[in-house]
């Protein structure tokens, strides 16, 4: 745009809605959204080592064959704080090959309601072990800790994206999808 006038009709759909609803999207021109952005990964990233430090507490918490739900519990929990930390910091490095590789097997995580759900419903699962460092209580100070924060986060994201979806879309990126050579 130059002098506040508005692009003519041809470039602005060559822009798209989207850019032109919101502006131009660029990281340079928008630094509150690339800071916002950066600050969601960090934190996710955050809470999935203390996700994985939850697992291994309850894993140490496990004596005896009555415990192996929770240890069934932690496992999967584990595995998703892996998933998590991965997908985050696939995103946060720009490893192109990665993210191809999680489009194709995990494509939920490219949206932001469904990862938010994914995130609500690892939440749950953080608040249903056992993962005190203490030994001598059964509280679950720290698996309530970091379901609630992993909580806070699915929900402040699903809500800066209704209200601001200019901020959080970039965060997830449509990437081509790759066709598999046919077999001849």
């Amino acid at each position: 745009m130059i002098g506040g006038s508005p692009p003519p009709l041809a470039q602005a759909d060559a822009m798209g809605a989207h850019a032109r609803t919101y502006g131009a999207l660029d990281e340079e021109e928008n630094p509150l959204g690339r800071r916002i952005r950066l600050a969601f990964r960090t934190s996710t990233i955050t809470v999935s080592i203390l996700m994985a430090l939850c697992s291994i507490l309850t894993f140490q918490k496990v004596s005896n064959v009555d415990q192996t739900s929770e240890a069934f519990v932690a496992f999967y929990t584990l595995l998703f704080a892996i998933l998590i930390f991965t997908f985050e910091l696939t995103q946060l490095l720009g490893l192109a090959t990665m993210k191809r590789m999680f489009k194709r097997n995990l494509g939920f995580c490219f949206k932001p309601y469904s990862y938010s759900a994914f995130l609500t419903f690892v939440s749950f699962l953080l608040f249903g072990i056992e993962a005190s460092p203490a030994t001598d209580g059964d509280s679950n100070w720290l698996g309530f800790l970091t379901g609630s924060a992993l909580l806070l986060e699915a929900l402040l994201l699903t809500g800066l994206n209704c209200r601001y979806p200019h901020l959080i879309t970039p965060m997830y990126p449509r990437l081509p999808v790759t066709k598999m050579p046919s077999s001849a």
